[in-house]
């Protein structure tokens, strides 16, 4: 027998023991002097009577055992179905946002490849500038970002190195602060003395 069906059995046994020690006490007798003179079919008829509410309270609390039992199932059974869906929403979520991603990186794409065709556009209108006027447009009053930009594009840099300058041209033509390191930087590059 499992350890609650016990206690359940001592705690029905002593409550019929308290209900009879009750039900005595409001007769006028007390336990202690009550004759314990009673027939046998009585005591037969008493002996059943705990034997049968054993029996019933042996069934309720193995009833009770069982409902337990099934709603602990069931209660895991919910929550193995919760643990699932929350799998499913971050496998959705992290599938979401790597769409997501590879999309911002299709748009970076294209608006790099959009900004170089701007440049090299922006090229072609410009005429590309002479060694001397080269040298006049590396100085901080001759500054001009286009053929600058120009220039740049006709060379012989890397794209990568292009790239870098042509940025670096249009940030110091937004900001002023920034020209005379980068008109050193390019006398340099194109030695330009």
């Amino acid at each position: 027998m499992s350890r609650k069906l016990l206690v359940g059995l001592a705690v029905i046994v002593v409550a019929i023991l308290a209900w009879i020690t009750i039900a005595r006490m409001d007769d006028g007798t007390e336990v202690a002097d009550a004759p314990v003179e009673a027939p046998a079919t009585e005591t037969a008829d008493t002996d059943a009577t705990v034997v049968e509410t054993e029996t019933d309270a042996g069934e309720a609390v193995e009833d009770a055992a069982d409902a337990t039992a099934e709603t602990a199932e069931d209660a895991a059974d919910a929550t193995g179905d919760a643990i699932d869906d929350a799998a499913d929403a971050t496998a959705d979520a992290a599938g979401d946002a790597a769409d997501a991603t590879a999309d911002a990186a299709d748009d970076a794409a294209d608006a790099t490849a959009d900004a170089a065709d701007d440049a090299a556009d922006a090229t072609a209108e410009t005429d590309v500038p002479t060694d001397a006027e080269l040298a006049t447009l590396l100085t901080e009053d001759g500054f001009e970002a286009e053929p600058l930009v120009a220039y740049v594009e006709a060379s012989d840099l890397t794209d990568a190195e292009k790239a870098d300058l042509t940025a670096r041209i249009e940030a110091a033509q937004d900001d002023e602060t920034l020209v005379p390191a980068l008109v050193a930087d390019m006398r340099t590059e194109f030695d330009v003395e």
